[in-house]
């Protein structure tokens, strides 16, 4: 066997020296500025042309001579003064004249409206009071007047007529008197067998002289008695101005035909003339049933402002008799009927309700309508 050994490598040579940086060359020189070139010259100016001669001004006119001053004429001679005549008498006086009559005195004027310390709020309501109430108008204007009646008594099952409302417009003076009466509402009943009372008118006086009917009315509603219709107040008529015009009818009682027992009807509403100013307006009462029956029930009183009372009822011979009171009728202008009793279960009737009036002078259409509440009320607007 032949063995073989390969050479090893050799080194590397050592790197050749940098040879030297050659020197650095010289900067030329910088060459020299040119000449400036000559300006060239300015021209000759040319020479101003001779001014041209003036010619000669014209020679002016002779002026004219003035004419001579005319001489003055020679002044007259002033002439004599005449002499001054004498005085003449003095006449005779005359005799004095009579002295002419008074001539009439002259028509007085209106008094004026007094200062007013405490205007009053308007609308001005007036509520139910049992009474009459005055205003005096504090400035003069127009002013509206609404007035309502009240509502007839309620009875089970069967409400009371509504009260009427009327409005007007009035021109009124300061200081003017109002006279004011507004209607109470009919008293209700409370058992079957009697009348409610009838609902109070509403009355308004402008002119409250005695005697002297009222400006507006609103009729008082009927008053109900069990089922029976009872009337709201819608007509319209003029009072008449007899004592008895503006009271509302009882209402009448029953009887039954198996029983010897009878009750009376209810007291008719009291309102003096229909609304004089003197009246009292009193309230209706109720009708008054037998003592000698088992169970007596009293008729209920009309309202204030001459609502008519309601009529009795009761029960006799051991309640297999019995008899039932109708209702009263309202106040008004003329006072609604009272209505008709019955000897019958449910067969009474209420009463009808009172007129209203407007008079003329308000201008005023009487075209009732229905007051939602149970008194009466008055505004003033």
């Amino acid at each position: 066997m032949v063995l073989t050994y390969t050479g090893g490598t050799g080194g590397t040579g050592g790197s050749g020296l940098t040879g030297h940086t050659g020197l650095l060359g010289t900067t030329g020189a910088t060459g020299g500025t040119g000449y400036t070139g000559l300006t060239g010259q300015t021209g000759l100016t040319g020479t101003t042309g001779t001014t041209g001669i003036t010619g000669d001004t014209g020679s002016g006119g002779e002026t004219g001579h003035t004419g001579a001053t005319g001489g003055t004429g020679t002044s007259g001679t002033t002439g004599e003064t005449g002499q001054t005549g004498s005085t003449g008498a003095t006449g005779v006086t005359g005799a004095g004249g009579s002295t002419g009559t008074t001539g009439n005195t002259g028509i007085t004027g209106a008094t004026g409206c007094p200062a007013i310390v405490n205007m009053p709020a308007f609308p001005l309501t007036f509520p139910y009071t049992g009474g009459t109430q005055t205003f005096t108008i504090p400035s003069t204007r127009n002013y509206t007047l609404s007035v309502a009646g009240a509502q007839g008594g309620t009875a089970p099952a069967a409400v009371g007529g509504k009260g009427a409302v009327i409005t007007g417009t009035a021109f009124l003076t300061c200081g003017t008197k109002v006279s004011i009466v507004v209607g109470g509402s009919g008293s209700s009943a409370a058992s079957v067998e009697s009348g409610a009372g009838g609902g109070g008118g509403s009355f308004v006086y402008i002119d409250t002289t005695p005697g002297v009917l009222p400006d507006i009315i609103a009729g008082g509603g009927g008053g109900g008695a069990f089922i029976a219709e009872e009337q709201s107040a819608q007509s319209c008529a003029a009072p008449m101005g007899t004592s008895t015009d503006g009271n509302g009818g009882r209402g009448s009682s029953g009887t039954d035909t198996g029983s010897t027992d009878t009750s009376t009807g209810g007291q008719g509403g009291i309102g003096g003339r229909a609304g004089d100013v003197s009246a009292t307006y009193l309230r209706g009462q109720g009708g008054t049933p037998p003592a000698s029956v088992l169970v007596p029930i009293p008729g209920t009183a009309g309202g204030f402002g001459g609502g008519g009372g309601g009529g009795a009822g009761f029960f006799a011979d051991n309640g297999q008799e019995q008899a039932f009171g109708g209702g009263g009728g309202g106040g008004g202008s003329v006072g609604g009927s009272g209505g008709p009793g019955s000897g019958r279960y449910s067969q009474q009737q209420g009463g009808m309700a009172g007129s209203s009036y407007i008079a003329p002078s308000l201008g005023g259409t009487c075209a009732p309508t229905s007051n939602p509440n149970t008194n009466g009320v008055v505004t003033i607007t």
